[in-house]
C-alpha cells in the first residue's frame, strides 16, 4: 500500500471497529434518505387540503345523554346530590338503560341549569359552552 504524503511512510490498517462504524454510518445515512424519500412521496400523494368554509356550521361532538358524574362536574356538586335532587323531584327525571346505567337527557338538564342561572341574572348555557369541540 502506498502511504499518504507526510505520514512518515506508514499507513495503518483500518481497525474492525473503524470499519463497523463506517458501515453503520453509511447504513444510517441510507435509512435517513429512504425515510425522507418516503415522507416526500407520502406528502405528494396526500390530497390537497380543502378550503374551510367559515360560514358553514361546525360539526361538534355533543352528548345526548349525561351520567351523574358529568352533571355533577358541570354544576359543581357531588353525584349523590344529583340523585337526592332527583328523588326530591327538583331535578329532571333520569332514564334507566339498565339497573346499572342511569342517564339524563342533556336538554332538560340544561333547561334546569338555565332556569337557575336566569333567577341569578346570568346568561344561559348552551351545549357548546359546556362541551369543548373534539
Amino acid at each position: 500500500m502506498n502511504a499518504p504524503a507526510g505520514s512518515g511512510g506508514v499507513m495503518s490498517e483500518p481497525t474492525l471497529e473503524g470499519l463497523i462504524r463506517e458501515i453503520a454510518a453509511k447504513e444510517v445515512e441510507k435509512k435517513l434518505s429512504q425515510s425522507e424519500e418516503a415522507r416526500l412521496l407520502a406528502e405528494a400523494e396526500r390530497p390537497a387540503q380543502m378550503e374551510i368554509n367559515k360560514e358553514a356550521p361546525v360539526a361538534r361532538f355533543c352528548p345526548v345523554y349525561l351520567r351523574a358524574a358529568d352533571i355533577a362536574r358541570i354544576i359543581g356538586v357531588n353525584q349523590r346530590t344529583i340523585f337526592k335532587w332527583t328523588r326530591e323531584g327538583t331535578f329532571p327525571k333520569p332514564i334507566s338503560f339498565s339497573s346499572r346505567c342511569t342517564v339524563w337527557a342533556i336538554e332538560p338538564v340544561l333547561g334546569w341549569i338555565n332556569g337557575k342561572r336566569a333567577r341569578e341574572g346570568l346568561p344561559p348555557l348552551t351545549s357548546d359552552s359546556v362541551f369543548q369541540p373534539v
